[in-house]
């Protein structure tokens, strides 16, 4: 079978919030990110979700980001342990570069250099996660 374990089907923006904030405010704001992952009741699919807070001190502006991709099982993944890991690992690398482009693009809009926000590792969020479950 050499279909993918897990199919990327669409992604939705269901949030952008970009403002300029105040030089007495510019600290009241920290970097938050954060990931929900959700199966369908049918079990056939799943949603990874990511919520982004992203504060560029240097030009007093911020940016918030909620991102949602929606994803297909295989049909022989059958336990919520493996459809969660895919999801967790796999999923989330798949929506990850739609966000990172989403505040980049917007973000360029208003100023010269665009608020780049950092690559992360999936595998090894993943695996700190299961370690802070235990």
């Amino acid at each position: 079978m050499n279909d993918p374990v897990i199919q990327f089907e669409k992604y939705q923006i269901e949030k952008i919030d970009y403002s300029v904030i105040s030089e007495d405010d510019v600290n009241e704001y920290k970097m938050e990110f954060s990931g929900i992952i959700a199966i369908s009741d049918d079990e056939k699919s799943g949603k990874v979700t990511f919520n982004l807070t992203l504060p560029d001190k240097k030009d007093n502006r911020k940016i918030k980001v909620v991102i949602t991709g929606y994803f297909s099982f295989r049909d022989d993944v059958k336990t919520e342990e493996e459809k969660r890991k895919y999801l967790g690992v796999n999923g989330a690398a798949m929506l990850f570069p739609y966000l990172r482009t989403t505040v980049s693009m917007i973000t360029v809009l208003d100023k010269s250099e665009a608020i780049l926000f950092p690559t992360l590792n999936f595998v090894e969020l993943m695996e700190l996660s299961e370690e802070d479950d235990k």
